[in-house]
């Protein structure tokens, strides 16, 4: 099934510069098997699809920071990974409130 998911990582890929946009070290080529783990939404697609393919909702990161910020990030701020890059994982969570508001001004309006 093709969700347009990878289509989209493999042009943010190209456009930022191929690197994690939290700790800006090289990402995985996109014949690397675990290439598709160096994208996460901001909001989870399943709760707000319609920014599924929103590329303001789409972050590069390794799968390391990835599985971070599922799990971790917003109950443990004193692990390491989130103090080594504290600005960018605050960065991201104001992202994450001002995409929250453009999405429910969209879907309010549809």
């Amino acid at each position: 099934m093709n969700t347009g998911e990878r289509d989209l990582l493999l042009r943010l890929y190209e456009e930022r510069g191929k690197k994690s946009e939290i700790s800006g070290k090289p990402l995985y080529t996109p014949e690397h098997p675990n290439f598709h783990w160096q994208q996460s939404h901001i909001l989870p697609k399943s709760i707000y699809g319609l920014y599924r393919l929103n590329p303001e909702n789409v972050f590069l990161c390794l799968p390391n920071e990835h599985l971070f910020y599922e799990h971790f990030v917003s109950s443990d701020r004193q692990k390491m990974m989130y103090k080594q890059y504290a600005e960018k994982w605050e960065a991201l969570f104001k992202r994450k409130e001002e995409l929250k508001q453009l999405y429910h001004q969209k879907k309010s309006s549809l």
